[in-house]
């Protein structure tokens, strides 16, 4: 059996992503936009709407973008990650937005089937749980953005001394 690892390069990695949380993250934003200025689905409650959804996307979509203006600058980034924790990371992210989609749209779930719970309620109840979804999905946008690695030694400029396992140049 081969133990070669399969990477993918870290920007690609990146961006596809940043893709995977940001386009559902904004339908969900767009939703309870209008959901609160145009719907009395959560009437009285439109701030605290805004203000469970901010605490529980903003963080990590700052350490999203982050890491990507981190790597921004660079010209040339030969840097790869282990595909496996690419594909980890994603599904840790589908489930949470997952998750937050279930929620968001559970009051017309839960009015189909019969069962009549206040909007509010449903967001509020569900906070807790998206909470630890949220911390594992932190946690593992954390070490995935950590644990780049070059798949071969970058090179030196020209002129640079090597600084090998001796460390001096020698």
């Amino acid at each position: 059996m081969d133990d070669v690892l399969e990477t993918v390069p870290l920007r690609r990695a990146q961006y596809g992503l940043a893709l995977l949380w940001f386009v559902p993250a904004f339908f969900i934003f767009f939703v309870l936009m209008a959901q609160t200025l145009f719907s009395p689905v959560y009437e009285g409650h439109q701030r605290d709407v805004m203000e469970w959804y901010g605490a529980l996307v903003w963080p990590t979509s700052t350490l999203i973008v982050g890491a990507l203006v981190a790597n921004a600058g660079m010209r040339t980034d030969r840097r790869v990650v282990d595909k496996v924790l690419l594909r980890i990371a994603q599904f840790c992210c589908g489930a949470y937005i997952l998750a937050l989609m279930i929620t968001v749209f559970a009051p017309g779930l839960s009015h189909a089937s019969g069962f009549e719970k206040d909007a509010w309620s449903l967001l509020t109840e569900a906070r807790p749980w998206l909470l630890l979804l949220q911390g594992v999905i932190t946690a593992m946008l954390g070490l995935f953005f950590s644990c780049s690695f070059y798949d071969e030694p970058p090179t030196a400029p020209a002129g640079t001394p090597d600084r090998g396992p001796g460390g001096a140049g020698s």
